[in-house]
């Protein structure tokens, strides 16, 4: 019985490793916030944690996922 029940835990933790990786992929995040009551619109490859830390310091923060996969933040910068 412990036995089934430590393979069962060992299972679970790994679903849990797994599925919270899947959110630690770097993409093109458009970031939007104010800075010193002037509105920025950033486009930022990194995690959503990181984004999340990066921008904490700013106000009315507001990060999206760019809905393509391949978008080239550099280029999205420059428009």
């Amino acid at each position: 019985m412990r036995k089934n029940l430590w393979r069962v835990l060992a299972i679970f933790a790994l679903v849990i490793v797994a599925l919270s990786s899947c959110n630690k992929k770097e993409k093109c995040l458009k970031v939007q916030y104010k800075m010193d009551g002037v509105e920025v619109v950033t486009y930022q490859y990194m995690t959503r944690e990181e984004a999340d830390l990066t921008f904490s310091e700013f106000e009315d923060v507001r990060i999206f996922e760019t809905k393509d996969e391949e978008t080239d933040c550099f280029m999205k910068n420059m428009e």
